[in-house]
């Protein structure tokens, strides 16, 4: 049986860079992004009518980092199974 070793190589380099491409983007997302998103939520439910509209782009920018996140983990996963 032979095992893979993980070494210091041009393919965990490019993983990590993968991934160092993605990591900004989530914490941005988790820590700022996402409760900007619920206090407008919040605020679209008790009817302010400006609120919505605010929602709605923040949720807009949400799906687009998340829609940018998956084809470059996807690629540092393909990558590792490489």
């Amino acid at each position: 049986m032979r095992y893979q070793t993980f070494g210091a190589s041009e393919t965990s380099s490019r993983e990590a860079g993968f991934s160092a491409l993605v990591l900004p983007d989530y914490i941005h997302a988790r820590q700022f992004l996402k409760p900007r998103m619920n206090q407008a939520r919040d605020a679209q439910l008790a009817e302010d009518s400006q609120a919505g509209t605010r929602y709605s782009r923040l949720h807009r920018l949400s799906v687009l980092i998340n829609g940018l996140q998956w084809p470059v983990a996807l690629a540092a996963m393909a990558l590792v199974k490489s």
